[in-house]
């Protein structure tokens, strides 16, 4: 596996944006805006808290890597 990049400098405790991060009954998208809890420097695998219980167990077992996202609202 190719070592993360981490480009955008994500640290734990950032927010990021994760577009339709899960899809309703209905087949409408949700975006989601959760912490960064991890980020394993090797493989850039990052754990996040999408700040809902029911959220955080149904993406349980998504991958997330720190070189695909930029924080939400970077200053």
């Amino acid at each position: 596996m190719e070592t993360n990049k981490n480009m955008y400098g994500l640290k734990v405790g950032d927010i990021i944006e994760v577009q339709q991060a899960w899809e309703d009954e209905q087949g409408n998208d949700h975006d989601e805006f959760p912490t960064i809890l991890e980020i394993d420097e090797k493989t850039g695998r990052m754990k996040l808290d999408f700040n809902k219980k029911e959220i955080n167990d149904f993406l349980e077992g998504a991958d997330f890597f720190a070189n695909d996202y930029k924080k939400d609202n970077p200053q």
